[in-house]
């Protein structure tokens, strides 16, 4: 086992001076997080708003699911993220295919992220159901 002890001011400095060495492909990991993320999840919930404001409806099936998915790429982007710190750290050369290697599994956190938004629909619907009935009765 190695028994190496850094100072924080030596860790952060070799960070930085590796994410400098390596902006271009740190600079498309953000930009990409920031697209999906960011402009995604406000876009969603602008239309969520939207929706509920002119139709006084909750929202559809669809945006409930679409509620569940964005975490699920959110997640996969870190993921990538991630992979290309640890290749950095290991004093590799960072290339573009690592950004994408985390998308290999992105169809299992896919099929994860629907079968718990299923089982969540599946369980809440009979409730919520019920007690709609309960409401209406006199």
């Amino acid at each position: 086992m190695l028994n190496q002890l850094f100072l924080k001011k030596e860790a952060i400095s070799f960070g930085w001076q590796k994410a400098k060495e390596n902006f271009g492909v740190f600079f498309v990991v953000c930009f990409i997080y920031f697209i999906f993320v960011i402009v995604l999840q406000n876009f969603y919930l602008l239309s969520y708003q939207a929706i509920w404001f002119l139709t006084g409806d909750d929202v559809s099936f669809l945006m409930k699911a679409i509620q569940y998915i964005l975490p699920i790429i959110q997640w996969v982007i870190l993921l990538s993220f991630f992979k290309l710190a640890l290749v950095v750290a290991d004093g590799k050369k960072p290339i573009f295919k690592d950004i994408f290697y985390s998308f290999s599994v992105f169809y299992k956190y896919f099929i994860i992220g629907v079968l718990i938004y299923l089982i969540r629909y599946a369980v809440s619907y009979p409730v919520n159901y019920a007690l709609n009935l309960i409401d209406s009765l006199p």
